[in-house]
């Protein structure tokens, strides 16, 4: 457990001044973003065909926002057309090889028994780590992964605050969630995994941001923060939400001091304790590590469905159009029943090869060591990673256009472009 010292030598070397960020160039790369997250629980392409379409305003604004991620591209465009000679894709970043991913994927939708909606979600996929390779294509990058961490975290405390407020009052007792909860106008729906999803991540980045020096009325907020977020993920349940959070927070708790651990530690432990075992699996152990419904009713019959497509798989929602609607629910099996064997490569190499990058640069470990104020963003970043890594082996994380997406984009850039800065070698001097 780390600790940091009081006295540091004079003669250790020290990172340069953060640049100020530009309040309206961060403001415009963080909308760009949220329009990433537009067609999120969308009503699908067709609904701007429909009689509903234009019989009001909020129909109309709910139909098109199907579409917002293909104008997060357009703007994410015309930002790094104007970076002019600032202007730099890297084509090592772990984004191309889910976009390589996306690209086998809408390939083989032409094999698709619902080719039209297949590709829909296809290059709605590609848009979301397309619009994050552009904004961050310049020598800002850190930065600018930066504004999409934060776009993404007024997101989801947005989720948080609506739904501690609003459809979950009556459950904050701590009677089961409904299957669904549905946003106002049934604009969105969320199911409990979702809650969890959003809570755990919530609790994350509150405690990481609780610990910063900063003024009672921030921290106040943070607290409520908190106790909102680990009130909905106890609600929630969600033993893959549980799972992956327990190995985000983690993280978090390492750079902690050792009085932090010890007051958070038996708190977190006690959740996923209550939530995972007593309510979600009724104190059985058994049914706790029960995967005899994922077995028998969706991997084996997703894999037979690879077996006839093999190399290519049947396009993106393959499952759902091909299987009766049944959801995978594992990364890894959803990625080769839409993309086959070849697809798999690209997304397990985006998903998992980037630990190999945080292994090699030894970033976990270091973590507790940086003085740079990035280590607030770079242990979020890591426990964000963490979380839906672990989530993927329960859940197709990433593997579709979905919230999951969203949030693993920018924590990959956010990485990726940490390892590759110059000054690495200083900030990360024990």
């Amino acid at each position: 457990m780390y600790k940091n010292p009081t006295n540091r030598p004079t003669d250790q070397p020290t990172n340069p001044p953060t640049q100020q960020p530009n309040i309206l160039y961060m403001l415009v790369v963080g909308l760009i973003w949220v329009l990433v997250w537009g067609a999120f629980s969308s009503y699908g392409p067709g609904y701007v065909l429909s009689d509903k379409f234009l019989k009001s305003m909020f129909n109309f604004l709910n139909g098109i926002r199907a579409y917002a991620p293909f104008l997060a591209v357009f703007f994410a465009l015309i930002i790094f057309v104007g970076k002019k000679g600032r202007a730099n894709l890297n084509f090592k970043k772990p984004t191309i090889y889910l976009i390589l991913y996306a690209l086998v994927g809408l390939i083989a939708s032409l094999l698709s028994t619902q080719g039209v909606d297949a590709f829909y979600w296809g290059f709605l996929y590609i848009c979301v780590p397309l619009t994050g390779l552009l904004l961050t294509g310049s020598g800002e990058s850190l930065e600018e992964a930066k504004y999409l961490l934060n776009a993404n975290w007024v997101m989801i405390f947005l989720f948080v605050f609506y739904l501690s407020l609003g459809p979950l009052r009556p459950y904050i007792v701590g009677h089961p969630l409904p299957g669904f909860m549905y946003f106002p106008g049934g604009v969105a729906r969320i199911t409990q995994n979702g809650v969890g999803r959003y809570a755990g991540i919530a609790v994350l980045i509150a405690l990481s941001r609780f610990r910063q020096r900063s003024s009672k009325r921030n921290r106040v907020f943070w607290i409520f923060m908190l106790a909102f977020s680990l009130n909905l993920l106890s609600l929630s349940q969600s033993r893959a939400a549980l799972l992956g959070f327990a190995g985000g927070v983690a993280v978090i708790l390492f750079s902690l001091q050792f009085s932090w651990f010890a007051f958070f530690a038996p708190i977190f432990a006690f959740i996923i304790y209550l939530s995972g075992f007593l309510w979600g699996s009724r104190g059985s152990l058994q049914e706790l590590f029960s995967l005899t419904g994922r077995v028998s009713k969706q991997w084996i019959p997703g894999f037979h469905l690879f077996e006839k497509s093999p190399f290519i798989g049947y396009g993106f929602q393959a499952d759902r159009f091909m299987l009766e609607g049944i959801h995978m629910h594992n990364a890894f099996f959803h990625s080769l029943v839409q993309s086959g064997i070849l697809g798999a490569i690209f997304f397990v190499a985006a998903i998992y090869g980037i630990w190999f990058i945080v292994l090699k640069k030894n970033l976990i470990k270091k973590v507790a060591d940086i003085s740079n104020p990035d280590n607030i963003i770079l242990s979020e970043s890591l426990a964000i990673l963490l979380f839906l890594t672990l989530r993927s082996f329960f859940e197709s994380t990433a593997a579709f256009y979905g919230a999951d997406l969203f949030l693993l984009v920018p924590a990959l850039l956010y990485i990726y472009s940490y390892s590759e800065t110059k000054d690495l070698s200083i900030i990360l001097k024990a």
